[in-house]
């Protein structure tokens, strides 16, 4: 962020980026096909930060996406796309430690509209609630998380579909595996802190997570939800965190995690 004077709490943003993303697509529950999205972007925007915790921030982005079907049949709803897009975006953090936090709270909301004159090639409405929270009670911290991503109006390209899946984001199934233009998801977790070791702090956690994806808003059914859980192991080293862990989905799905870096 590039504040616009001294001590200025108002500030501009730019950036260039490059994306590559896999999404499984899913039809009546049963994947149909999986593509990749390849998306190079410019963003820019205005905002106020509410120092130490948040900030607002309105902004614009334009975008190419190469869009392919990397495995299984053909789909009319993977190809090349122009995006533009207006965004109002609201963050706030006041956990105390990025990674194994033991008390605070962190989250977003966000709304995200695709138009026609900004340069896109389809118009469509999304929404995102994001929160997730720590507290600690003598050697024992509870986490717990929700999340709510949906398209309210229009249907999306292949590079704007919300994803899910891995050891923070339902258990069981790999990195991002579920792919879907609505999603929910409930969190709970506990982390205790190991004994110290060479000065930096193993930790053991548990989670258990409820959610799912659903094509249309008017689909989405909290009854339909998948419970998954997973034990892991994290190190807060001096590289960054590192994570092991095993989970396994009431589908059947079961995965095991070595993570070096953010998690989520």
């Amino acid at each position: 962020n590039q504040p616009l004077g001294i001590d200025s709490r108002y500030f501009v943003n730019g950036m260039l980026s490059y994306s590559n993303k896999r999404f499984n697509i899913f039809e009546g529950g049963i994947k149909i096909n999986q593509a990749r999205a390849r998306q190079y972007a410019v963003t820019g925007a205005v905002g106020r930060e509410f120092s130490p915790w948040g900030d607002l921030r309105l902004g614009f982005s334009r975008s190419t996406s190469n869009n392919d079907v990397e495995a299984g049949p053909a789909s009319d709803s993977v190809f090349d796309v122009e995006g533009g897009e207006l965004f109002a975006l609201f963050r706030f953090d006041n956990l105390d430690h990025s990674f194994f936090p033991t008390s605070g709270v962190r989250g977003h909301t966000k709304w995200l509209g695709s138009r026609s004159f900004a340069g896109a090639d389809n118009e469509f409405d999304q929404a995102q609630l994001d929160l997730e929270g720590a507290a600690t009670f003598g050697s024992h911290t509870l986490l717990l998380g929700a999340r709510y991503f949906t398209t309210f109006k229009g249907t999306v390209p292949l590079q704007n579909r919300f994803r899910t899946g891995g050891m923070f984001e339902l258990p069981g199934f790999v990195e991002n595996e579920l792919s879907g233009q609505n999603l929910y998801l409930l969190r709970t977790g506990y982390q205790r802190k190991l004994a110290n070791l060479f000065n930096t702090s193993p930790y053991l956690g548990l989670t258990v997570q409820y959610g799912q994806v659903f094509e249309n808003e008017e689909d989405i059914n909290l009854s339909e939800g998948i419970v998954a859980g997973a034990a892991w192991l994290g190190w807060d080293s001096f590289f960054g965190p590192i994570y092991a862990g095993y989970g396994r989905a009431e589908t059947g799905n079961q995965s095991l995690y070595i993570i070096m870096g953010r998690p989520f």
